[in-house]
This record gives structure tokens, C-alpha cells and sequence, in this order.
């Protein structure tokens, strides 16, 4: 079964971590963290998410193709953060978490934007005289 696949150990692991993460979305939604914390933890979803995108828009860019990345992915990457600049933009107040989704809803637009610029041409088929 799917579950054998892995050993004990790492799935306490993995459900420790999803305990922690829930535990700590807990306290920052009441406040026992913070805010400062929140916006530095933010902070670093921003930087993880430079890093996974700036290599993939610079391979794309030397290649001049996007490769085998999905444009069904990169659709839903760029509505889901168009979707929170939208909803942050109306709720949050901090202009460095502004910011900072402006960033990420940049390089998501970037990413998809890369589908029209790389687009392979039209294939023409060629008669035979």
C-alpha cells in the first residue's frame, strides 16, 4: 500500500511537522506571536520563493523555451498569488508585506509571461512538389 512505502519514523515526522505548522498558525492568528515574527516568517516565504523562481525564469531565458514546465502550473501559481494581492492589498496594512506579494505576483506573471515569449511557431506543413 501507499503507506508502506514509508518507514515510521518519517511519518511521525511528517505529521509532527504538520502539527507544528498548525500550532504556529494558532498563535499567530491569536496573537501569542508577535507580529513582527509573522511578517519576518513571511518575509522568508518571500525569499524561498525567489529562490525557486529566479533559476527557472533564467534557465527559461538561456534556453529560450520553457521546457517541459506546465503552463497549467504556471496559470495557477499566477492566480493563486493574483487572488492574494487582491485580498492583502484590501485587508493588510503593512506595506512591506505588500511588497513582498507584489513580488511574488511579479515573478508569477514573469513565469507565465515566459510561455508567450518562448512559444515554439506554428508548424507549417511543407507540400510536396
Amino acid at each position: 500500500s501507499f503507506l508502506k512505502a514509508y518507514s515510521e519514523s518519517s511519518m511521525l515526522q511528517c505529521i509532527g511537522g504538520c502539527i507544528a505548522f498548525v500550532g504556529l498558525a494558532i498563535a499567530m492568528s491569536f496573537e501569542v506571536i508577535p507580529a513582527v515574527v509573522t511578517s519576518a516568517l513571511f518575509g522568508v516565504c518571500s525569499v524561498l520563493a525567489l529562490g525557486a523562481a529566479l533559476p527557472q525564469l533564467v534557465q527559461n531565458f538561456r534556453a529560450k523555451s520553457t521546457g517541459e514546465l506546465s503552463i497549467t502550473v504556471a496559470a495557477m501559481g499566477f492566480f493563486g498569488n493574483s487572488t492574494r494581492l487582491y485580498t492583502s492589498w484590501l485587508e493588510v496594512d503593512d506595506l512591506a508585506i505588500r511588497l513582498m506579494i507584489l513580488l511574488n505576483w511579479f515573478l508569477a506573471v514573469s513565469l507565465l509571461s515566459q510561455f508567450a515569449i518562448y512559444r515554439a511557431p506554428a508548424k507549417t506543413k511543407e507540400k510536396d512538389p
